[in-house]
């Protein structure tokens, strides 16, 4: 049940995704970067959408996986206590993003990961997932393709390289921004 598929890559035509400008970015933070990490929160940001929820662990996730406290205070600021507090429980978030996403494609910046995370929450709440996951540069590629990728300055770009926030919401504009 994987999130992101890339047999998908270079399948984007012009039949299943319409490029008007409005794709939904996605960010998922993590409990740390590794192998044994887990989604704390997802982010989305379209023109017509946006919004984020944090993930609140599971047991397993809280007794074998990793939590990276140097990302908890200096990237992305979300502690445990919060999640267990604020965060809504894996099947309601894995719900929450079908009834969200439905059957689009949603873009992230870095597939591998967000991909890996949003497998395991899927995985995790055994529910399908509704909607397509592809990376940023399939997107660059299928618009490179159909001669809509939008010129950008240098200066441009590095600013928005220096924009990141680590977190959620943030980063999904940021993607959609930088990409619009």
């Amino acid at each position: 049940m994987k999130v992101f598929d890339p047999r998908f890559y270079g399948k984007l035509t012009t039949s299943n995704f319409f490029d008007d400008g409005n794709f939904i970015g996605i960010d998922i933070e993590a409990s740390a970067i590794s192998s044994n990490s887990y989604p704390i929160e997802v982010g989305w940001y379209s023109k017509t959408i946006k919004g984020s929820v944090l993930i609140k662990p599971i047991d397993i996730w809280l007794s074998e996986g990793h939590w990276c406290k140097y990302s908890e205070k200096h990237c992305h600021g979300i502690s445990k206590n919060l999640l267990s507090k604020n965060g809504l429980d894996i099947d309601t978030v894995a719900i929450k993003l079908n009834d969200i996403f439905q059957n689009n494609v949603v873009v992230s910046d870095i597939v591998q990961f967000d991909g890996i995370w949003l497998t395991q929450l899927f995985e995790k709440a055994r529910v399908a997932p509704s909607f397509t996951l592809i990376g940023e540069l399939e997107l660059r590629g299928f618009r490179t393709r159909i001669g809509t990728l939008p010129i950008k300055s240098m200066d441009e770009v590095i600013t928005k390289l220096n924009e990141k926030t680590h977190r959620a919401l943030p980063d999904a504009k940021w993607l959609f921004d930088k990409n619009s």
